[in-house]
């Protein structure tokens, strides 16, 4: 079997600090995974790894979504007893 690599998918992300950034991700014949974070670096990983990653960012944007979810409760708190509305 040649080897190659197919593009699978890209996106771009607006970051904090780097502004928009260009990522690329490539799926080859070995079974790895390279992503490509725009000029900076470059992770090539199995898939036992995509699935760990994919886990983390999915835990942590559940964790972000109950996070702001309090806060916005503790607004709507603040707006009642504060103002008497929101």
């Amino acid at each position: 079997m040649t080897y190659a690599q197919k593009h699978v998918g890209e996106i771009d992300l607006k970051t904090e600090n780097h502004g928009e950034l260009h990522i690329d991700a490539e799926l080859d014949t070995l079974d790895m995974l390279t992503i490509t974070f725009g000029n900076s670096f470059t992770l090539r990983v199995d898939e036992d790894s995509v699935d760990l990653l994919r886990e983390m960012l999915y835990d942590v944007s559940r964790r972000m979504a109950m996070q702001r979810s309090k806060r916005d409760e503790a607004i709507i708190d603040i707006g009642w007893t504060v103002a008497g509305r929101y």
